[in-house]
């Protein structure tokens, strides 16, 4: 697949002459209100029913979410929250358990 050349200096000069003219009541551009998604909340229990279900140990469960297993530990305990991206991963496995295939694979790949 062959790439288009762009001219980036171009489009940001009529980016900003856009703006420009906004500003101005020249013209009136699109805008968009995104919302963010709501905080991911996973039960401290869920993960110990998660390993069990997957029939894995929480060493192993830590090293594949790239995690000490002391933290996995206080997340089961509810010892320390789970929060931000962790809960996401940990509802994604929690809902498609071939993640964790998927996350294994990581360690074969080498950066771009």
């Amino acid at each position: 697949m062959k790439r288009k050349n762009r001219n980036l200096a171009q489009e940001i000069m009529e980016g900003l002459e856009a703006y420009k003219a906004h500003l101005e009541g020249k013209i009136t551009l699109r805008t968009t209100t995104v919302e963010p998604k709501p905080e991911i909340r996973v039960a401290p229990e869920s993960i110990k029913r998660l390993r069990e279900r997957l029939n894995i140990s929480a060493g192993v469960l830590a090293r594949l979410l790239r995690v000490q297993p002391r933290t996995l530990e206080k997340w089961e305990q509810s010892k320390a929250p789970i929060k931000g991206t962790s809960a996401l991963l940990l509802a994604l496995v929690e809902k498609y358990p071939d993640t964790l295939d998927r996350l294994e694979t990581l360690d074969d790949e080498k950066p771009a």
